[in-house]
């Protein structure tokens, strides 16, 4: 396997250097080191991994090469799209990292690379307040509560893509342990409408638009779900 989708970031970055003998052959795929006009920018650009792509080819100075993208989550198609022919036929002596959530990731990515996933979740930097009151904040019965959880979600400081991944995880959780047919569909409505959240944030949407479309959407969903339970 010359891919790898990791969601442990001190993890991927163990494996990925014990590949090496030579610091010259591990490269990470940045926009500081790959795209500078676009340097301040998280999401590697399409033009990142054009520019990344250009040196693939080039021989390592050891035995392998390889390839770390941090927060490969947060690029948009049209560079996942740029990044997923060198996985289709990468050199024999390149070996390529993704690291972020792969729910996130195209599915042809994600079907070209081997998922090494952890249960340790210790790529989301919150403190454990406000992981707690994100465990229950999109719980809402009512509009008022909905609001309140607007609110809130708007309040915080923290890296709004770290929030975005925490409700991911909590809602991937309820999916798997619940036994309850409509828990499960009001979790799936859930992740889908996050992934969506992520989608329009990745897009430079504006924060707050998007957590008022999340949480009205995933409320009218828990609404529905009320009015066919008392049918």
């Amino acid at each position: 396997m010359h891919a790898f989708i990791y969601n442990n970031k001190d993890k991927a970055y163990a494996h990925a250097k014990n590949l090496v003998t030579s610091d010259y052959d591990f490269l990470e795929v940045t926009n500081q080191n790959f795209d500078a006009d676009k340097a301040d920018k998280p999401a590697l650009t399409v033009e990142g991994v054009r520019n990344f792509l250009d040196i693939v080819p080039i021989a390592p100075y050891g035995d392998s090469k390889v390839f770390v993208i941090p927060q490969a989550d947060l690029m948009l198609a049209e560079a996942q799209n740029a990044l997923l022919k060198v996985l289709e036929e990468p050199p024999a002596f390149c070996t390529f990292f993704l690291i972020g959530n792969h729910n996130l990731l195209l599915p042809t990515i994600r079907s070209r690379c081997q998922l090494m996933l952890s249960d340790d979740k210790t790529d989301v930097n919150l403190d454990d307040d406000t992981k707690h009151k994100l465990s229950y904040v999109l719980e809402c019965k009512n509009y008022p509560n909905a609001y309140r959880a607007i609110n809130y979600l708007n309040s915080l400081k923290t890296d709004k893509f770290a929030v975005m991944s925490y409700l991911e995880q909590l809602y991937a959780q309820k999916l798997e342990d619940s036994a309850d047919d409509n828990v499960k569909f009001h979790a799936s409505v859930a992740l889908k409408e996050i992934s969506n959240a992520v989608r329009y944030l990745k897009q430079n949407v504006g924060y707050a638009n998007v957590v008022n479309n999340l949480v009205l959407k995933i409320y009218q969903k828990m609404e529905n779900i009320d009015v066919r339970k008392q049918g």
